[in-house]
């Protein structure tokens, strides 16, 4: 643990920072003084609750209706309620405890952990106190119910007080836990274990019977020249751009998606064009030749597209006998390969959606698996 102290507390002339560490021995002794405060507020919250577990007995029994409980031996009751009341004490000694723990880390963090750290122990105090509420109102009522109205009309529903208790502790407390999984996921990316991307991409629903499933979530990587390819939206339909690297060796193409945005005009359209590809080729919709000649003339490297018919099914086709490596910023582009699927699996038929950036990929991919000039790219 260090203190920082400038000498202007000493009246020295340099301004200069002077940095006392304290000993170990005395971070033993705080922490020894901090775990005997934590032990005796969770004793104290023990006993409190012993004096009052009767209430706290009607309180657990409250979700069940129509059951009779029995304790096996004599001192089974008795041994549930120290255990109910060690339970509590620990449950309302937790944000204490947790004080305790920020208290004696705080002098030996930077400003910069302080405003991770602080926020995500407070939030998971939250998270799993939440858990604890869900649990008790929704969890296990509804399993208490079903397993009644399992056995109802076959057994009468005698149960034991010690068993009942252990059970409805295990959905507390792993309620709880599972209300930790965003906190979870937090340090994983803090801690540049995953990215939020590639989290959001292993949410993401996968569509029954998608026509691409050879792509991974992986690094844009540059193999030569890259070509950009480009779909035109109206209305509400989003403008994209997407950069493409293939690596004939090794059959990969690498995906890159630079922007996917709807109600874009041709000048920002031809902006956001330079931004990404500057002087780059871009392989854009051979349907929009107008507006590939207003963008070619605001200074963009841009080609039409090879089109014709069955050129959707033969696209795919090119992009599925290579491995498909796409970049973990690539949000909108992991969506459409999540969803893009047959419409008509025998007439080779996909649907009309979900292809803004697909669409895109297939033109720049079979721009440079058909073009004799594929690998330099400078057409004005």
């Amino acid at each position: 643990m260090k203190f920082m102290v400038t000498n202007s507390d000493f009246n020295f002339t340099n301004n200069e920072a002077v940095i006392l560490e304290l000993p170990f021995s005395e971070h033993i002794e705080e922490l020894r003084q901090r775990l005997f405060h934590i032990f005796w507020i969770i004793l104290f919250l023990t006993c409190i609750a012993f004096i009052e577990v009767k209430l706290l007995v009607k309180i657990l029994e409250l979700p069940v209706d129509n059951v009779k409980f029995f304790q096996l031996s004599p001192g089974e009751y008795f041994v549930s309620t120290v255990k109910i009341s060690f339970y509590t004490g620990l449950l309302f000694g937790s944000p204490f405890a947790i004080g305790q723990i920020i208290l004696f880390l705080l002098p030996g963090l930077t400003k910069k952990e302080t405003k991770v750290i602080l926020p995500l122990l407070l939030s998971s105090l939250c998270l799993f106190g939440l858990g604890l509420l869900f649990s008790y109102y929704a969890l296990i009522p509804a399993a208490l119910n079903f397993f009644l109205n399992y056995s109802d009309e076959v057994i009468e529903p005698l149960w034991s007080f010690d068993q009942y208790f252990e059970f409805i502790l295990v959905l507390f407390y792993s309620t709880g836990l599972a209300f930790q999984i965003p906190i979870i996921q937090i340090l994983l990316g803090l801690l540049n274990f995953v990215s939020a991307q590639q989290m959001l991409g292993a949410w993401m629903s996968k569509a029954e019977g998608v026509i691409f499933d050879n792509w991974t979530i992986g690094e844009f990587k540059k193999r030569g020249v890259s070509v950009w390819g480009q779909d035109y939206g109206f209305a509400a339909d989003p403008s994209t751009l997407v950069e493409t690297n293939i690596d004939t060796d090794n059959k990969i193409i690498y995906l890159r998606e630079c922007f996917y945005l709807p109600r874009l005009t041709t000048s920002q359209i031809a902006q956001l064009n330079l931004k990404h590809a500057k002087d780059g080729l871009i392989v854009g919709d051979s349907a929009e030749v107008r507006l590939l000649h207003e963008i070619k003339a605001k200074g963009c490297n841009v080609t039409k597209s090879i089109k014709g018919q069955g050129s959707v099914t033969y696209g795919i086709s090119l992009l599925q006998d290579y491995d498909l490596v796409v970049s973990p910023d690539s949000t909108n582009l992991i969506k459409e390969l999540n969803n893009y699927r047959w419409l008509e699996r025998k007439s080779n038929t996909p649907i009309d959606a979900y292809n803004h950036l697909i669409d895109a990929i297939r033109y720049a991919v079979g721009y440079q698996l058909q073009n004799p000039n594929r690998g330099q790219y400078a057409i004005r």
